[in-house]
């Protein structure tokens, strides 16, 4: 008798708008109720992917049917699942107020878990209030948030320096992508990090799998002694793919696996970041405290314009500028209040200025604070693979 297909357990069950599958294990039968001799379990994954029919078996498999959690379907932006294990699901008219309330409800030890497709954030910010808070997407290529803010204060409510995200102490986001782009082009953005109204000295974040892209302040920190753990991440930006902007007692980065990507014709903003000394595009600026950096890729391109500025829209509004074009630097508007200590292993650097002729600018590490217990340490790196440049310790 011809071996047959039947559900066997039912492993995990994942439901949301757009979405809905369903993984779990199939076994095949000898067709009387028996299983086939000799035959292993297979995973398969079915469901529904915007209303079309997803299963995974190959043709010759018959397909389990799919089975609702809770006998029907379920159809949340987002759920938040506590610590104590309880469910709850948000469905909004506008899916951007899930996320808001969602967030707003999150206590410490929650986690919430984002769907699929494209979320159009608009001007709207996320304030992360409780510390130890988990917010998760499905995968970065299938949970994407848009926004239009401005690191600024520009609406009632906002703090000066207030990135899209908010992070609170503890906060783990991971498995989406993030982008942001202002309204307002002359504006610096900022896509995700902590803001210094908002939390004490000392936060800690961790960002994993994430792609990451804004015209300005990527990944953001204005707080003394906060650490960012960042993994397995694809930043992009016109300025600064990291920013460890405080200088005052220093703050911790560990970088793992990421690719750091920064264009200067991404940003047209006259903000801090584009001032005509200091304006730079960076990888990352560590002003001050621990750096560490490992399995990490740079590519930077400066500006194609004379002594690194663009020109923005028919030469009608103000000049934005990338005078600097470095790798790592630990100098923005100043040079660090306290000791660096960076050690950078396995990474790749390619660092172009791409018309940037001012002496002393260009190099794929620019390490120039004047304190004397700073410290370097190489590992295994490749200097910058681009034409025209010389790969270099700017100091």
């Amino acid at each position: 008798m011809a071996t047959q297909w039947k559900s066997l357990v039912v492993i995990h069950e994942v439901q949301y708008v757009g979405v809905t599958l369903c993984v779990g294990l199939q076994v095949p039968t000898d067709g009387a109720g028996g299983f086939a001799p000799g035959c292993l379990m297979i995973l398969y994954v079915e469901g529904n992917v915007n209303g079309s029919p997803y299963v995974n078996t190959s043709s010759s498999q018959q397909s389990c049917r799919f089975r609702p959690v809770g006998g029907g379907p379920l159809t949340n932006d987002v759920t938040r699942r506590t610590a104590s294990g309880k469910e709850v699901g948000y469905t909004n008219p506008n899916r951007v107020d899930s996320i808001s309330q969602a967030i707003a409800d999150a206590q410490s030890g929650d986690i919430i878990t984002i769907g699929a497709g494209t979320f159009a954030c608009g001007t709207r910010k996320f304030i992360v209030p409780q510390p130890n808070v988990v917010i998760s997407g499905i995968d970065r290529a299938v949970t994407f948030l848009t926004s239009t803010t401005q690191v600024d204060a520009l609406y009632p409510g906002e703090q000066a320096g207030q990135p899209m995200f908010s992070l609170a102490d503890g906060s783990v986001v991971q498995d989406m992508s993030i982008s942001d782009s202002p309204a307002n082009f002359n504006e610096d953005g900022a896509t995700i990090g902590f803001c210094q109204a908002l939390v004490p000295t000392g936060v800690k974040a961790t960002l994993r799998r994430l792609y990451l892209d804004c015209n300005d302040w990527t990944v953001y920190n204005y707080v003394s002694q906060a650490t960012f753990v960042i993994e397995d991440c694809e930043i992009h930006s016109g300025r600064f793919c990291i920013a460890m902007a405080n200088s005052g007692l220093g703050q911790t980065c560990i970088v793992r696996g990421c690719q750091l990507v920064v264009d200067a014709m991404k940003s047209k903003s006259v903000g801090e970041s584009s001032n005509q000394t200091y304006g730079h595009a960076t990888g990352i600026v560590h002003m001050g405290g621990l750096l560490q950096v490992y399995e990490t890729s740079f590519n930077v391109l400066g500006s194609p314009n004379a002594d690194g500025h663009t020109a923005v829209d028919a030469g009608s509004n103000p000049i934005s500028w990338a005078p600097y074009t470095t790798g790592i630097t630990d100098t923005y508007n100043h040079g660090p209040a306290t000791a660096t200590a960076w050690e950078i292993r396995s990474c790749s650097f390619a660092v172009n200025p791409n018309g940037v002729t001012l002496a002393n600018h260009t190099g794929d590490l620019r390490m120039t604070g004047p304190n004397t217990n700073s410290t370097l340490k190489l590992f295994w790196c490749d200097g910058d693979g681009s034409s025209n440049v010389t790969s270099k310790l700017l100091v």
